[in-house]
């Protein structure tokens, strides 16, 4: 039995499942077809979309787009960089590998919607059954999170070895050394200064990228994170604004930080308790409202390895339950480069920012941006500033 209905003068019938045509005195009868184009219905308060369950098929290369209704094709290129005075130039890459990244699984908070925020989590090894990772509202002042603790291993979320888990598969960091860009595995060619200190973005510092992320209707999602070593997310949006924040917007708000120390405040660097935002995939449900917001996802590196990565999900908290107690299996422990279950849920991940040739971004300064000579418009949104152009086509 299907969701929406319109009535043929005879019987109430589902649009999804027949031909739905209006007529237009100048363009004459059309197609109004929810799976190739966005149509909406009125609820009494909201326009909200029509989903007729599945996904359409898109050509090789492009990806639907659950908001426009389309499958988009958007390629990015490194613009040309002017840089100010102080200004270092790095390159994101891939970030470190490891099989203790999400080696304990994945953690499935409840619903963080009308919680105060910012939600800090940090070590406490002395408060069980919270610890030793707690997570608690109002800046780690208020009260724990409480998550799913009956979640089976699924090795979609679990670490394996250093290339399943999600933060293996999406987390990023920058680099750069004397001769060009190098990532991490590769030999710095400079072994003077050593690879730490040519080749990453500096260490406790943050790396901070910042991307526009646009939901198709208003409900429950789920946003998650990991890094290492410690991991912070806002959002500046002109129609989210969950503590009612005073003036005209967009209005930021600091979601969730994950400290990587022992207390509710950020720490300093380098102290005990560092491992924990890396060894979980912390997933948050969260309603968003329909539109367009931007994340700002920053990560920082006490040492050694480093990485972070985020992601969201177009799934609410029972449906990731559901999706989290199926055992599907995960390709990519044998090919990395596989899509894996979890690929059609996926509105968001920071692996997107992962190109060849690599994206520059800028530490310390100023810089200037230029797409001339290169192609394509400059724009903010996909973490960096890139060049992109976007190509567009109805699905299948």
């Amino acid at each position: 039995m299907g969701t929406y209905k319109v009535f043929d003068g005879t019987n109430w019938v589902d649009i999804c499942d027949c031909a739905l045509n209006v007529f237009h005195p100048v363009q004459g009868w059309t197609d109004i077809n929810p799976s190739n184009c966005v149509v909406k219905y009125f609820d009494g308060t909201t326009w909200c979309p029509i989903n007729c369950g599945g996904l359409c098929t898109c050509p090789d290369g492009y990806v639907f787009n659950p908001g426009s209704g389309l499958c988009e094709q958007v390629t990015l290129l490194p613009p040309s960089v002017t840089l100010g005075v102080g200004s270092t130039l790095y390159y994101i890459g891939n970030g470190e590998t490891e099989s203790v990244y999400g080696s304990n699984g994945a953690r499935l908070y409840e619903d963080i919607s009308l919680k105060q925020f910012p939600i800090n989590g940090y070590t406490d090894n002395s408060a069980p059954p919270s610890g030793p990772y707690r997570v608690r509202e109002n800046a780690g002042t208020g009260t724990d999170l409480t998550y799913n603790t009956s979640i089976p291993t699924n090795l979609i979320f679990k670490a394996t070895n250093n290339v399943s888990g999600r933060l293996n598969k999406c987390g990023l960091w920058a680099g750069l050394c004397s001769t060009g860009p190098i990532f991490f595995g590769d030999v710095c060619p400079n072994p003077n200064p050593p690879f730490e200190t040519c080749c990453k973005w500096p260490t406790n510092q943050w790396l901070k990228t910042e991307f526009c992320v646009t939901v198709p209707e208003t409900k429950q999602y789920i946003f998650a994170m990991a890094g290492d070593n410690q991991i912070r997310a806002s959002i500046r949006s002109t129609i989210y604004n969950p503590q009612s924040q005073a003036g005209p917007g967009p209005w930021t708000t600091n979601l969730v930080n994950l400290w990587g120390g022992t207390t509710p405040s950020q720490p300093p660097s380098g102290i005990s308790g560092q491992v924990w935002p890396f060894r979980f995939w912390f997933m948050f449900p969260i309603t968003l409202p329909a539109g367009t917001h931007t994340f700002i996802l920053e990560g920082m590196n006490f040492g050694q390895s480093a990485t972070f990565g985020a992601e969201i999900y177009n799934l609410d908290y029972a449906q990731m339950l559901t999706f989290i107690n199926t055992p599907y299996p995960d390709p990519s422990i044998l090919v990395p480069t596989a899509p894996n279950a979890l690929t059609p849920y996926i509105l968001f991940s920071t692996q997107q920012l992962i190109l060849d040739p690599k994206l520059p971004i800028v530490y310390g300064g100023t810089a200037t941006y230029s797409c001339s000579g290169v192609g394509g418009e400059l724009n903010t949104c996909y973490g960096v500033p890139a060049c992109v152009t976007l190509q567009t086509t109805p699905c299948n």
